[in-house]
């Protein structure tokens, strides 16, 4: 047991570290490519596409570690060795992410700042570039794809990661193989 707990704290410090290595590569990345750095190749500009990607590609592991605490809590929950205070905890915790929903800061803090950087994406881009607004014209075409493409990609992500919570929290318990940490799951 406390293999998982050290694993849950773990996941939950790395989790907070990929929330700031966000902003770091939004406010790195962008900062080069407007020119603060300095130099300001013609190009430069384009930097700024990959944004987009880079935040839904942070918000996809934050997910994925979102959910194996989920499932690290769950097998607390259900598990029928776990101390009554942690049980009692983790059916707390549960019925109060239930109320929050999608609601928790969490989840607008890592959902709205991909959701700002692939909107404000377009304008930015094209402005420091050739101010050409058409989609169809370079570059304003790749800012165009790589904002739709980061809030489509942000979605999916959103709606996957929903999902699989949902089938977690729908999982129970079928057999506990003794004390030998061996479980078999059903819905």
């Amino acid at each position: 047991m406390d293999t998982l707990r050290n694993e849950l704290i773990q996941s939950q410090k790395v989790r907070s570290d990929l929330l700031k290595w966000k902003l770091l590569i939004v406010s790195g990345v962008g900062g080069a490519a407007l020119g603060f750095s300095g130099r300001n190749p013609s190009s430069a500009h384009l930097a700024l596409a990959v944004l987009p990607l880079a935040c839904a590609y942070v918000d996809l592991l934050c997910r994925h570690l979102s959910l194996r605490n989920k499932v690290i809590g769950l097998f607390f929950r259900e598990y029928s060795h776990s101390s009554p205070d942690l049980r009692s905890y983790e059916s707390f915790y549960k019925n109060v992410n239930k109320a929050w929903g999608a609601s928790s800061l969490e989840s607008l803090a890592l959902l709205g700042l991909t959701a700002f950087v692939s909107i404000v994406i377009v304008p930015v881009g094209i402005l420091s570039g050739d101010n050409s607004w058409a989609p169809w014209s370079w570059p304003a075409g790749l800012f165009y794809a790589s904002g739709v493409v980061g809030l489509v990609v942000s979605i999916f992500i959103q709606k996957k990661y929903t999902d699989l919570a949902e089938d977690a929290e729908s999982t129970k318990p079928r057999i506990w193989l003794n004390d030998s940490n061996v479980d078999v799951y059903e819905k």
